[in-house]
């Protein structure tokens, strides 16, 4: 499979290998950078970008299921790079770099079970 659901942190031993896979996971520096950035009515940046993450991503992860039901991948490759976008943008590395996998995928032809394998990783999330 091209790509393999995320290990738990919980099982992780080691404390390095545990923050490296949180900073794949979340790169909260990118996070951090927003919060220097003062709006003009006094709204959190931060928490404004995460609510508008979480009202499009499902439907987004949604429309790439669809997509990928009726072999139109294209819209999938076009979906998944909105999505990488968005995922970018708040510090999600372990989604945007699924993202990249999938178009990659798409780009090069090997696209058999690959949609399957993305969604496998946001199943339960």
């Amino acid at each position: 499979m091209v790509l393999e659901p995320l290990t738990s942190l919980n099982d992780q031993r080691d404390g390095s290998h545990a923050k490296s896979m949180v900073t794949d996971v979340l790169n909260a520096e990118i996070l951090k950078s927003f919060g220097r950035i003062k709006s003009d009515d006094g709204s959190d940046i931060v928490i404004e970008l995460i609510d508008l993450y979480l009202q499009g991503a499902p439907q987004r992860i949604q429309e790439i299921r669809n997509a990928a039901a009726e072999k139109e991948m294209i819209s999938v490759k076009r979906i998944a790079h909105t999505l990488k976008g968005s995922s970018s943008t708040i510090g999600l590395c372990y989604v945007a770099n699924a993202c990249q996998e999938l178009e990659t995928a798409i780009a090069t032809s090997a696209t058999e079970g690959i949609a399957t394998a993305f969604l496998f990783q946001f199943r339960n999330r």
